[in-house]
């Protein structure tokens, strides 16, 4: 039954069914199930519900249900992305930065730089985004986020370049 409603929330989201989501994960069930993926699931949906502060305490009841690095990190870039929406962008600063501290994933430092950005801190966001280019100098998700930086600076013919370089590596 517990795999069957994974398999059913997680198929849900594929088709934006949020509110079904919400509605197959009440929190009895998902107290009773203690599993990781049903309160991300739940709080992804709600977040698609423009309910964030419940999708805030969704991703942290997740997070408080695996000890496996990976999932953790997973958890604490979705809470920074909750936070963002929030305007909480000194507690998103933290998840990010616990989260990289498990884990480096390109979704995290792009997402991550633009809490930066969102406080004024340009210098620190471009930061974020050359530690990880330094990390993984091909990877091609860093490589477009630091463009889109570039070009959210006004600095256009640094982010033709960075456009230029992707699509050598097509």
């Amino acid at each position: 039954m517990y795999h069957d409603l994974y398999q059913e929330t997680s198929r849900q989201m594929k088709n934006h069914a949020w509110e079904e989501v919400e509605i197959a994960l009440p929190d009895g069930t998902l107290e009773e199930k203690k599993d990781w993926r049903l309160y991300w699931n739940r709080g992804w949906s709600r977040f698609h519900l423009d309910r964030q502060e419940e999708a805030l305490a969704d991703m942290l009841g997740a997070l408080k249900h695996t000890q496996e690095s990976k999932d953790r990190a997973t958890c604490l870039t979705f809470a920074g992305i909750v936070g963002l929406a929030l305007g909480r962008y000194e507690a998103s600063v933290n998840y990010f930065m616990q989260s990289l501290s498990l884990e480096d994933r390109a979704m995290t430092r792009k997402h991550l730089a633009l809490a930066y950005q969102e406080q004024g801190a340009t210098e620190a966001a471009e930061r974020i985004h050359q530690a990880g280019l330094k990390k993984y100098p091909k990877d091609r998700e860093r490589l477009a986020a630091y463009g889109d930086f570039l070009l959210d600076q006004g600095r256009v013919e640094e982010a033709l370049e960075i456009q230029g370089q992707l699509k050598g590596k097509s």
